[in-house]
């Protein structure tokens, strides 16, 4: 449950947002705080590609606020009253867009990365090292001899 406000939204008044939508507005880049205030104090920028997502999250927390849904709500629908974004149901493919950017922001998957790229690195070299010869003008010279059959 983080406090969001928006310039130009929601009469630039903070709205609470928690569960999915939460990752949604974090992984667009949007910064959240712990208090109503500080978000007042500090609203965040909204541009033509990200406005549907505040659209969104606005309108979710109108309804929860409507329904006592929202975050320690008298009918909130789970412990941390999380509310599952309409855009999400609505949108085919935005929760693993809201995971691809979660997960490419992780210093893990970078690591990960680096790894690999530090693994084809050390196969060139030994290769290089162990034939004598580049091992990716070896590759081209026998897909070219081959013809299309190895592609």
């Amino acid at each position: 449950m983080t406090w969001f406000a928006f310039k130009g939204y929601y009469n630039n008044q903070p709205i609470d947002v928690a569960g999915s939508q939460e990752k949604e507005v974090v992984a667009l880049g949007f910064h959240g705080y712990s208090t109503a205030a500080q978000a007042a104090k500090n609203p965040n920028s909204v541009n033509i590609f990200n406005g549907w997502i505040v659209d969104a999250a606005v309108e979710d927390y109108q309804a929860a606020l409507k329904e006592q849904a929202q975050p320690g709500g008298a009918n909130a629908s789970n412990p941390a009253g999380a509310a599952v974004s309409d855009a999400e149901s609505t949108i085919p493919g935005l929760g693993q867009i809201s995971s691809f950017f979660s997960d490419i922001s992780q210093a893990a998957t970078w690591e990960r990365v680096g790894e690999v790229l530090v693994g084809v690195i050390i196969l060139y070299v030994a290769l290089k090292g162990l034939t004598g010869a580049d091992p990716v003008a070896a590759v081209k010279n026998t897909v070219k001899s081959k013809g299309s059959n190895l592609l």
